[in-house]
């Protein structure tokens, strides 16, 4: 399963239907197959379940349209949004960030999965040997964390740059085929790529512009005499809800120059403020599209939207105290 366009079929060949029982008679009144008796099949179902993450290319097109059973081998048995089915026919619904897939996988389903980022698999029924994963040499396994090593100790003793020993520790890995071009460039998020360029232009801008300067100045006006610890919060503040709508990395990128505006009109070292805005835009707990994994269990989980909100608020503002209260003790 799925079966190929180029499959012959052979008298005694088990055909698996999926789609609207109602229209079952209509689909036996077209042959003249009988259905035999006994079990249909003795060998196991490769069924599989998957969620549809956020930057998936699927999200707002439908499985007719991206080709999903010729392209990735697999064939849709059923369409779960928060715990729903859809009903209907299946490659007709425009799919969201989320959805959960079931479907019968075919033999290649699993050799593009490893190169797939438009689901996330999360639970399957396949055969061990299908999933196996590719034998790989001893050396290449070696290899990476002898890399690293190198790299740490290259800058740790000053003799280069975390920059350039980065890229000579990247050059390495290509030319000795540790990982192939095609294979970097299919991991490469290139949507989120895009929003962290864009947020550092948006944040030079700022700083260029004077506005994080203002915003500087209105805080410490409005809660300066709360002293700095106040200003503490409101970066650590400001930065967990703005990343529950934006990327972590484009979150950290857009308040760091306000972090920084805030501390110098502090006049206070700048490290805790850094801090609060690496810490804060790690958080994004109160929605479920703040971040792949929880999706990962959004739609599985049978969880809602205000599900989130009743657990993520709650630890949004003990992770905002905390961080409040041992940020300036460390740093």
């Amino acid at each position: 399963m799925p079966v190929k366009t180029s499959e012959t079929l052979h008298t005694g060949d088990v055909l698996y239907f999926s789609g609207d029982t109602a229209t079952i008679d209509y689909v036996f009144k077209l042959t003249a197959s009988s259905a035999a008796e006994g079990p249909l099949c003795e060998m196991p179902l490769r069924v599989a379940e998957a969620v549809i993450p956020k930057q998936s290319a699927l999200c707002g097109d439908t499985l007719k349209n991206s080709r999903f059973r010729s392209r990735d081998d697999a064939a849709v048995i059923a369409i779960y949004r928060n715990g729903i089915p859809l009903l209907g026919k299946l490659g007709e619904h425009h799919l969201h960030s989320g959805d959960v897939l079931l479907f019968a996988a075919g033999d290649d389903f699993y050799k593009n999965l490893r190169h797939s980022r438009d689901i996330l698999l999360i639970s399957d029924k396949a055969p061990d040997a299908t999933l196996a994963p590719p034998i790989v040499p001893r050396w290449k396994k070696v290899a990476p964390f002898i890399i690293l090593t190198g790299v740490i100790f290259a800058v740790v003793a000053g003799y280069t740059s975390m920059f350039q020993a980065a890229v000579a520790a990247s050059c390495v890995i290509l030319v000795s085929r540790i990982v192939t071009p095609s294979e970097v460039l299919t991991h490469i998020e290139w949507s989120v790529l895009i929003v962290i360029a864009c947020s550092f232009g948006i944040a030079n801008a700022i700083e260029a512009s004077g506005l994080a300067t203002a915003i500087g100045k209105m805080v410490v006006v409005h809660i300066g005499s709360y002293g700095i610890m106040a200003g503490l919060l409101a970066i650590l503040t400001a930065t967990c809800i703005t990343t529950e709508f934006l990327s972590h990395n484009a979150t950290a990128a857009l308040m760091f120059p306000l972090a920084m505006a805030v501390a110098q009109q502090f006049g206070t070292d700048p490290r805790a403020f850094a801090i609060a805005v690496t810490i804060g835009a790690s958080a994004g707990f109160a929605v479920p599209f703040a971040y792949q994994t929880h999706l990962m269990v959004y739609g599985p989980g049978g969880y809602r939207f205000r599900d989130f909100l009743t657990v993520g608020i709650p630890l949004d503002i003990i992770y905002i105290i905390a961080g409040t209260l041992l940020i300036p003790l460390i740093w």
